[in-house]
């Protein structure tokens, strides 16, 4: 009796370890399932504004804003041959936001990086030339901000 106890268990121990390891698998299978959360209104705007004119991007990504100094939310747009639209978002009273405003410049891990601004949010484009970049910075023109 005890040898039958000893093995059900053990058939039991590694039905649950595997089923554990087949559930996390299905966790991790479906990460495009994530909501995009952004902070500031106008990113959600901006993308809508692509959508809207049908510029597709293959996918879009949280900046880490750390390497931006002043920032407080940043996200890139990945397009095809790698084209790529960030958007940083700025506290007003930062001394780094009225440092950037006069320049179009912004820091980023302590180098200078041309930007345009349209209030408190600057577009990067690392392709200005790019043939949907007019398209694009029309887009971000347009972003108001919330009053």
């Amino acid at each position: 009796m005890k040898k039958f106890f000893k093995i059900s268990l053990s058939l039991l121990l590694i039905l649950l370890t595997v089923f554990s390891f087949t559930a996390c698998e299905k966790k991790t299978a479906e990460p495009d399932s994530e909501e995009i959360a952004y902070k500031d209104h106008r990113i959600y705007d901006f993308e809508t504004g692509l959508i809207g004119k049908k510029l597709e991007y293959k996918r879009v990504m949280q900046k880490d804003i750390s390497s931006v100094l002043g920032a407080k939310e940043g996200w890139g747009f990945e397009f095809e041959d790698n084209y790529v639209v960030e958007l940083y978002v700025f506290d007003e009273n930062s001394e780094e936001y009225q440092s950037s405003l006069s320049s179009n410049y912004i820091s980023v891990f302590g180098d200078p990086v041309p930007v345009k601004f349209n209030g408190t949010i600057c577009i990067y484009m690392n392709d200005w030339q790019n043939k949907n970049a007019d398209a694009i910075y029309e887009i971000f023109k347009n972003l108001k901000k919330a009053g």
